[in-house]
């Protein structure tokens, strides 16, 4: 009987401890996914404001001004920018490709890819 009592004497906390424990685990884990979801909205949200600007790089007569518009964004945006100028790229060829790089230069996204890199 000595044993079984302190059996439960120790087992009751141990078993409030732990149930903290896997609630605050929980907590952090919806904390994380929310945070994730969020920033996979604003890199969406990003990507569907620069998107028009890229496609513009592609139209004759539009190319001066597309990369203007991209080079005035935010440095913080230039991320986002820069996937969406890599995008075509997976399929793309030729002139495309001279427009891209015409626009990744004007935003120095060269040095930014190159520090990622590392």
């Amino acid at each position: 009987m000595l044993i079984a009592d302190w059996f439960i004497r120790t087992l009751v906390p141990f078993l409030i401890v732990t149930s903290f424990l896997l609630l605050g685990l929980l907590l952090l884990l919806l904390v994380q996914r929310v945070v994730a979801r969020v920033r996979l909205e604003r890199r969406q949200k990003l990507i569907d404001r620069y998107q028009p600007s890229v496609t513009a790089l592609f139209i004759a007569g539009q190319r001066d001004a597309a990369v203007a518009r991209l080079a005035a964004a935010p440095v913080s945006h230039r991320r986002a920018i820069g996937y969406v100028l890599l995008r075509p790229l997976r399929v793309a060829g030729g002139e495309i490709v001279e427009a891209i790089r015409e626009a990744a230069a004007a935003l120095d996204l060269n040095t930014l890819w190159t520090t990622d890199l590392r």
